[in-house]
């Protein structure tokens, strides 16, 4: 978790929109590179910043560091849930 400090803070943007209307998945996955930070609006850890650690571009999934409550955890999220920070 070398990449993802205490101290991270996420400027929740506008809406990215990732999937738009005629983007591949593939198109998606190429969007996505180790270090990026996404946010995740919706679900258990809605309102948390994440940086991206490995993109699974078969499986539609990110494999995402994310400090919660204090505590590093490992994420695995599809792309489809979460926005960029």
């Amino acid at each position: 978790m070398g990449t993802l400090r205490s101290g991270l803070r996420c400027a929740r943007a506008r809406s990215s929109g990732l999937v738009r209307a005629g983007r591949s998945l593939d198109e998606v996955a190429a969007d996505y590179v180790p270090g990026d930070v996404v946010h995740i609006p919706e679900g258990p850890f809605q309102g948390v910043c994440a940086v991206v650690r490995e993109v699974d571009s078969v499986a539609s999934r990110l494999q995402v560091d994310a400090l919660v409550k204090g505590g590093p955890y490992e994420i695995v999220i599809g792309f489809d849930e979460v926005e960029w920070a």
